[in-house]
């Protein structure tokens, strides 16, 4: 992604914001989280991957809980979707 935003720029462009979603689920907690890149703090140096945790679920701890952390992920999903599409 950071290839693209770049492409026939005069340099790596930076701008904090996040342009993936990631969701993982472990021991029944769903967590929503983003990433964006981070630039090089200097010469030679690589730039850094911040990921940042929206939200999280105890997905087994009740029937609302796990309607909400649900409706996320698949909200999530749709939006990332309706990204790729008109992108």
């Amino acid at each position: 992604m950071h290839a693209l935003q770049s492409y026939q720029q005069d340099g790596s462009t930076y701008d904090n914001n996040a342009y993936t979603l990631t969701s993982t689920y472990h021991g029944g907690t769903l967590k929503l989280c983003t990433t964006h890149l981070a630039e090089p703090e200097g010469l030679g140096r690589r730039p850094e991957y911040i990921m940042t945790q929206l939200k999280g679920w105890s997905m087994t701890s009740d029937p609302g809980t796990f309607r909400h952390g649900a409706s996320a992920y698949l909200n999530a999903r749709a939006w990332a979707k309706e990204k790729k599409q008109y992108h």
